[in-house]
């Protein structure tokens, strides 16, 4: 079992502190007048609650509620929040799928959505296959029960070379560290810490 520390998922928290980060820079730069007079803008999001396990249904579903909300011309959406743990919070069950073919379509997807934020929300296990779109996330935002979970721990068989590759490809697709993925994939991968030109690596 790997939890998320902060190495692992170094975007986790940054949409909040963007929001915040807005905020300040408006207040700096607007008459005082003004900044009391005109609430700060509102940035319209969606929250869209995956299915576990997540199947070819599940990923047509997200696409199509996606997809609406792109197109709608009376409200920009700029966030997607996906929960990645819907309803097993209370039981206790982590969210994880098996196969990978579902998982990879829904990770490929939430790559393609560029002009959008799309965040993971995980409060609770997420192990398996469904890791890899949480990965796929610009952001992910967990509760302080929540763990991204080995995805080789309870696969039928291991995983294999291509899909490790598809692994590498997203996390380095949002700056994320190829070895604690790795890691995700193989318990027998070896992390080590070291210092090189002033930088922990």
């Amino acid at each position: 079992m790997v939890a998320a520390t902060r190495h692992s998922v170094p975007r986790r928290g940054a949409l909040w502190q963007a929001v915040g980060y807005v905020g300040l820079l408006a207040a700096v730069l607007l008459p005082a007048e003004k900044a009391r007079a005109e609430p700060p803008a509102r940035e319209d999001g969606l929250f869209i609650s995956i299915r576990n396990p997540i199947t070819s249904d599940v990923v047509d579903n997200v696409k199509a509620k996606t997809k609406r909300a792109l197109e709608r011309t009376d409200r920009r959406i700029h966030t997607f929040i996906f929960d990645f743990n819907p309803g097993e919070q209370a039981e206790g069950h982590p969210s994880g799928t098996k196969e990978y073919g579902p998982c990879h379509d829904l990770a490929a997807y939430l790559l393609t959505l560029q002009e959008v934020k799309t965040v993971a929300f995980v409060h609770n296990e997420v192990t398996a296959h469904t890791v890899l779109p949480v990965l796929a996330c610009t952001d992910i935002i967990m509760s302080s029960e929540a763990k991204l979970g080995s995805v080789s721990k309870d696969l039928p068989s291991r995983v294999l070379e291509d899909e490790v590759h598809f692994y590498e490809i997203v996390a380095n697709r949002r700056g994320l560290c190829p070895a604690f993925v790795l890691k995700m994939l193989d318990r027998d991968v070896e992390l080590l810490e070291a210092t090189r030109l002033g930088a922990v690596w």
